[in-house]
């Protein structure tokens, strides 16, 4: 089968018929069942476009007359925690400067949607939204402090 070669090296894989861009994703999403299966979940799926997409952007022409596409954001996975907010996460290994706008015009668009974005299948998984956001608040104040 052949997949097209993807960016930074990321290497698609097929598990059970289904198709995920990177080893990472197969992982998390085993990880993810697991969490369903002991409880600790209520659901999780795949994303898919025509589900979950998100349009971010639908102008048919730009400012110059060029022919624009429309831009959607879709994370890998939606599932439900115990508390029952939805969580959309993305498995990111790097982030690109296409991911960084698509998550500038989400939080513009639709500043109450929370994505959790993980390095590794091995990421926590959250069991209420403020678990979920003191995750994501831990996640960005791990920056080092140079000097005293």
């Amino acid at each position: 089968m052949f997949f097209k070669k993807h960016k930074f090296n990321a290497k698609p894989q097929t598990v059970s018929g289904v198709k995920y861009d990177s080893a990472i994703e197969v992982k998390r999403h085993a990880v993810l069942n697991l969490a369903v299966d002991n409880g600790n979940l209520k659901y999780v799926r795949r994303a898919t476009q025509s589900e979950d997409g998100i349009l971010l952007f639908d102008v048919p022409y730009d400012a110059t007359g060029m022919k624009c596409r429309k831009m959607f954001y879709v994370p890998d996975f939606v599932y439900q925690l115990p508390d029952d907010t939805i969580v959309l996460e993305d498995c990111k290994g790097l982030r690109t400067p296409e991911f960084n706008l698509k998550m500038k015009a989400l939080a513009a668009i639709h500043p109450n949607i929370i994505i959790y974005i993980t390095k590794s299948p091995k990421s926590p998984i959250p069991t209420s939204k403020e678990n979920l956001l003191s995750i994501i608040k831990n996640n960005f104040s791990k920056k080092k402090v140079k000097g005293g």
